[in-house]
């Protein structure tokens, strides 16, 4: 039998620790926002958990003997009776940390394991912003070596190539570019939906956010013999984030133009609406004018052809709804237009407030 000394100095220890509540390490902290489930837990002499408090719901593992079959560690650990803290352990999709201490009951006798456990989903969530961020940071660099070299060979950097290679790095270099897009939409789309989307928005000009946009796709839409054009009063002031509503124009620019037909053209107009409203249309394809709004939200996310964005219609008008939202406008998909409508200033001066192509505003 152990002496009573030592059995009342490590009962005050075990109450003293006990109480001494221990916090997420820095990288836990810094790990985006997880679930976390905190529960006090207590187990008899067997390793039996018999008392839960708290856990947000979670379930701990019905006895430290599971835990231990799969943790050498703190099968060690316990069998010496040893308190532990900090120890990792991963059970059924679940990874908890657990801290304990021994208790002994008036003789001396080990009677359980008293502590705290901390615990999280031992799976990352796909849909978590930061997880996707680190995902894509990690794609986007061997991505980024790739187009570079594919650049070198197309614009002959590196000396001549015949034309089969500069053809295949063009090729390349396309995907790439493709890729890489892919991999921002699923990132802005993951980072509104947890609400931790950046949005700085201020009075711009319309005309901002469109210029550079028909610029890079114009040539994308010659190549199919059809074209791309902007009209409209692009000097109209409209408040939103800068960068984010030309990547939304940008966007589904880049979705429509593979829809186009030969000599058809992909009209984006800036106009006022009624009230302080204001914003872009940008014409519905033929193809595409037949479609209801609920038929064009759930369409196979495929791409049309080699040229089209990845993640294909639907998944950018998503995309274009959420991030108009963010900016507290929003996407209207009209019969024959599809139109980004927030808060403007002067629109009762403007004179385009008849939508293009007869259709109301």
């Amino acid at each position: 039998m152990r002496p009573p000394s030592i059995v009342a100095g490590e009962r005050r220890l075990a109450e003293l620790m006990v109480r001494l509540r221990g916090e997420r390490s820095s990288a836990d902290q810094g790990a985006g926002p997880r679930s976390w489930y905190d529960a006090r837990w207590r187990s008899d002499r067997s390793g039996r958990i018999v008392q839960i408090e708290g856990g947000d719901g979670a379930v701990l593992p019905g006895s430290l003997n599971r835990l231990c079959a799969v943790s050498g560690r703190l099968a060690h650990v316990v069998a010496e009776r040893w308190p532990f803290r900090d120890m990792e352990v991963d059970d059924d999709g679940r990874r908890w940390r657990l801290s304990a201490l021994p208790v002994f009951d008036s003789r001396g006798a080990f009677a359980g394991y008293d502590g705290y456990a901390w615990g999280r989903d031992a799976s990352p969530d796909a849909n978590d912003p930061q997880i996707l961020a680190e995902f894509a940071h990690e794609v986007r660099s061997p991505l980024t070596a790739i187009s570079g070299f594919a650049q070198f060979v197309e614009g002959e950097a590196l000396g001549p190539a015949p034309q089969s290679a500069r053809e295949l790095a063009a090729a390349i270099l396309a995907e790439t570019r493709r890729l890489v897009a892919a991999l921002d939409d699923l990132t802005d789309n993951a980072r509104v939906e947890g609400q931790r989307l950046p949005v700085a928005c201020s009075w711009m000009q319309l005309g901002d956010a469109t210029a550079g946009v028909v610029e890079r796709y114009a040539p994308a839409a010659a190549a199919r013999h059809a074209a791309l054009s902007a009209s409209g009063s692009m000097t109209l002031r409209v408040w939103a984030d800068p960068k984010l509503l030309e990547r939304c124009i940008e966007r589904l620019v880049a979705t429509l133009v593979p829809f186009l037909g030969e000599r058809e053209t992909l009209k984006l107009v800036a106009q006022g609406w009624t009230g302080e409203l204001g914003g872009l249309s940008i014409s519905r394809p033929k193809a595409l004018v037949r479609l209801s709004a609920a038929e064009l939200l759930d369409q196979p996310d495929e791409p049309t052809d080699a040229s089209a964005p990845l993640l294909g219609l639907s998944f950018t008008l998503r995309l274009a709804q959420r991030l108009m939202a963010a900016m507290g406008g929003e996407l209207v998909i009209a019969p024959q237009q599809f139109k980004l409508r927030m808060a403007a200033g002067g629109v009762h001066a403007l004179q385009a407030d008849v939508a293009p192509e007869g259709e109301p505003a």
